[in-house]
């Protein structure tokens, strides 16, 4: 019992409580960069400015659901109780950069909004990113999921089970069924529809992996019950066709 105690001390000193621990995160994400060479600093500079980018056009998309009535935002939150993080020293937003998505963070409560808008977002993410590799595996079952033959079978897969499906409902949704089907055939690639946002695409392919999960596990328990049922009339076609060996007497010689 004073294992967790005793190490807590250590790592918050005597007083733990009375004083919050300073903010690591960046310093552990350049403890992470600083072992890498310089073409995969540039990679790992265009995935972050990337995210950076794609959580930027997420704000943007969808500031009808962020942006709140005013009286309603008195009504609920009282502006003299909550910080304004921009104004906190030391705090930089990582929207700054972009004038419209900085103009949602005014505000503590369109800030606290938006962060937890984004939030959700990556849940979904990572959700969608978790059932993508779990249904590859059940639709691939046997091969290596690391080799380039995976990958090669899971994207087709995807794109023709999945992909695909999801695209054209939000298309159909949005009335570019048509325009969808021109630009597949032009491109001969899988592109989302033209003003289709960032979570509708995701949350669409969610649906669609959950529906196809689903069909799977109601198709293998449809297999393994007839495969019970016929084990049980194999079993008692046996029983019924045996003959008794009390009723067979011996004849004489």
């Amino acid at each position: 019992m004073l294992f967790p105690w005793r190490a807590f001390l250590e790592d918050g000193g005597l007083f733990p409580v009375m004083r919050s621990s300073p903010d690591t995160l960046e310093y552990n994400m350049q403890l992470c960069l600083c072992r890498l060479s310089d073409p995969d600093l540039k990679a790992a500079h265009g995935e972050l400015v990337g995210m950076q980018l794609l959580l930027e056009d997420v704000l943007l998309s969808s500031k009808h659901m962020i942006m709140e009535d005013p009286s309603r935002q008195q009504a609920t939150l009282d502006k003299h109780s909550q910080a304004d993080l921009s104004r906190v020293p030391g705090f930089r937003s990582p929207f700054q950069s972009s004038p419209k998505a900085s103009r949602l963070l005014r505000g503590p409560c369109n800030a606290v909004m938006s962060l937890a808008f984004l939030r959700s977002f990556l849940v979904l993410w990572k959700q969608l990113e978790v059932l993508k590799e779990h249904w590859g595996r059940l639709k691939l079952q046997g091969q290596d999921s690391d080799s380039v033959s995976f990958h090669k079978q899971f994207s087709e897969l995807y794109g023709t089970d999945i992909l695909y499906p999801s695209m054209k409902a939000i298309a159909r949704r949005m009335g570019k069924e048509d325009e969808f089907e021109g630009i597949i055939i032009s491109s001969r690639s899988i592109l989302p529809p033209k003003g289709a946002s960032e979570i509708e695409i995701k949350t669409e392919q969610l649906q669609k992996l959950l529906e196809n999960l689903e069909t799977h596990l109601i198709q293998e328990v449809l297999r393994k019950v007839n495969r019970e049922i016929a084990l049980v009339v194999s079993e008692k076609s046996k029983e019924q066709g045996a003959l008794p060996t009390d009723h067979i007497q011996e004849r004489p010689p």
